[in-house]
């Protein structure tokens, strides 16, 4: 994935709601491959994390999530937003997990420090929230 396909796709979660179809198919396209990248600079193997997209309503951008054994990572949805958010889980029936941390869509340009990102935030907080 070039950086110009993370631009877009960041262009449209930022500034889009679901009402440009175009637009929508495009983002879920270009989540789905950014978060896929996403998993294997973090090492996972096939069933150690899912992709989900949900399109939702002709309202909403919808949302494409990864969801690990201890990462959860949320892009798109209900309204145009700047930033997304991911959080520690404790394995991957677990939606709730610990805190959520914002990171600006723009700053996912470099995958490789975002997957530095996720995998010290991993090792910070996946044990202090759970209990």
């Amino acid at each position: 994935m070039d950086v110009k396909d993370i631009r877009m796709m960041a262009h449209i979660a930022s500034t889009h709601s679901g009402y440009n179809d175009r637009a929508k198919r495009t983002f879920h396209r270009l989540a789905k491959q950014y978060l896929e990248e996403i998993a294997h600079g973090l090492g996972l193997r096939d069933g150690q994390y899912s992709i989900r997209s949900n399109k939702a309503g002709v309202a909403c951008l919808g949302e494409v999530i990864l969801h690990s054994d201890n990462l959860y990572v949320h892009l798109g949805g209900s309204i145009p937003r700047p930033e997304f958010y991911y959080r520690c889980v404790k394995g991957q029936k677990d939606y709730r997990g610990g805190l959520n941390t914002h990171m600006e869509y723009e700053k996912l340009t470099d995958i490789d420090a975002v997957v530095r990102v996720f995998q010290n935030h991993i090792e910070r907080n996946r044990f202090e929230w759970a209990s």
